[in-house]
């Protein structure tokens, strides 16, 4: 059962003052049970203080958006998917690179 990942900063997403580079994490499982296992895993360990935004078996149309101490955190699932965004200096540059990234996940199945 091989996982696939890949990992990418991301420099000037948005006009914020702050030019902190986000890093985006986009793994890939086997099938859509696994991802979501995995981000539950992921929700449980890394932000247990927040509230999970994700239906039990659905993928969500949104990204999850989180405000942390280093910046803002975002995950979506996207069927066998899991993309995970952090470092990023706004609401806005978290949920517009899952954005993009999703859509060329999209484009290219």
């Amino acid at each position: 059962h091989a996982t696939e990942a890949v990992i990418a900063p991301y420099e000037q997403i948005s006009n914020a003052s702050d030019r902190k580079r986000c890093q985006f994490l986009l793994v890939k499982y086997e099938n859509h049970a696994h991802a979501k296992k995995a981000l539950d895993h992921f929700h449980e360990a890394y932000l247990p203080e927040y509230k999970k935004e994700l239906s039990a078996d659905s993928n969500n149309s949104d990204p999850s958006l989180f405000k942390l101490e280093d910046g803002w955190l975002g995950y979506q699932l996207m069927g066998n998917y899991v993309a995970i965004v952090f470092e990023c200096p706004d609401r806005k540059s978290a949920g517009t690179i899952i954005e993009n990234n999703q859509n060329g996940l999209t484009r290219s199945q």
